[in-house]
């Protein structure tokens, strides 16, 4: 719920309105097809398929934050829910700790880059609407970050999404663009995957950094795996395509216009979307959109 409620205040724009499904009764289980739940199976872990024709999310919705005094509780409910539940005694326990306002996060890499005045990873989870979009984009990085460390499966991405676009010299000798899987660090840089230095050094004859070195498009650090770990840890807290959207954009923005590059590299344009079109962000390769974002003109004036 955290993760949702910081994504819902990154996305500017107004929720459509619930429209009833007709057929609920009719869907039948979804098929198992996540990597994740296909991984824990051959692991001999349970894993559960939700029946959408029995099954009722009810979400109690409390009101906080300095304006609680004007609201009310509200509780939502899901009659059309699908998918599957994979139970881990050992998940709840490993994240609780981030919601605890005492807890010492200073050890995460991005905390020390809130703007507001003691801002911290479990103040804003809690409070999204009380801080900046500096911090609202900080907190997510960072809770990717701790997640990754406590549950790595959770931010794991299968090689399915990690897609990204490549350039080649075809038979013809002309010029061919096309989308394939990223094999890692390795693909593009200098430097192996694990290394933690800040700096290092693009392989030019890579066929991603030639495609956007011919087009044109500014690059800097290769193709943005912490920006596929961060839609994947949206995609496990059920983030809609509006908020896909908002959380690249977001993504984009605070390492272009707020991180300070003295500090490490980050990635420019080109290597957050072209990562990003793996969950649907609308992205055309070696081009910038007329308005930003481009598929949703509700969520421009805040972005």
């Amino acid at each position: 719920m955290a993760i949702v409620a910081v994504l819902a205040t990154l996305l500017a724009g107004c929720a459509s309105q619930f429209t009833p499904p007709s057929d609920r009764h009719k869907r039948k289980p979804a098929e198992l097809s996540d990597t994740y739940y296909q991984g824990l199976l051959a692991q001999g872990k349970p894993v559960f398929r939700v029946d959408p024709a029995r099954s009722i999310v009810v979400i109690e919705v409390r009101r906080g934050g300095s304006f609680a005094h004007l609201g009310h509780d509200h509780v939502v409910a899901s009659h059309d829910v699908a998918g599957h539940i994979a139970p881990d005694p050992t998940t709840a326990p490993a994240l609780k700790g981030l919601l605890d306002e005492k807890a010492d996060f200073s050890k995460l890499e991005y905390q020390p880059l809130y703007r507001k005045r003691g801002a911290h990873l479990a103040t804003v989870l809690k409070d999204p609407d009380a801080y900046h979009f500096e911090d609202l984009v900080v907190t997510l990085h960072d809770l990717m970050s701790a997640i990754k460390k406590l549950v790595p499966g959770l931010v794991e991405v299968p090689a399915a999404q990690c897609m990204g676009t490549y350039f080649r010299i075809n038979e013809r000798g002309e010029a061919e663009y096309s989308r394939r899987q990223i094999g890692g660090t390795k693909d593009f840089r200098y430097k192996t995957d694990n290394q933690q230095d800040a700096h290092f050094t693009l392989i030019e004859s890579s066929d991603f950094v030639m495609a956007a070195r011919v087009q044109g498009m500014p690059i800097w650090a290769g193709p943005s795996f912490t920006t596929a770990r961060m839609m994947k840890m949206a995609e496990r807290a059920g983030a809609t395509p509006e908020e896909f959207e908002a959380l690249a954009w977001g993504i984009f923005g605070f390492w272009n216009q707020c991180y300070p590059t003295t500090s490490t590299w980050v990635h420019r344009f080109h290597e957050v979307m072209d990562m990003a079109a793996n969950w649907g962000v609308p992205f055309e390769p070696f081009a910038y959109p007329r308005s930003a974002p481009p598929g949703h003109r509700s969520l421009q004036p805040k972005l």
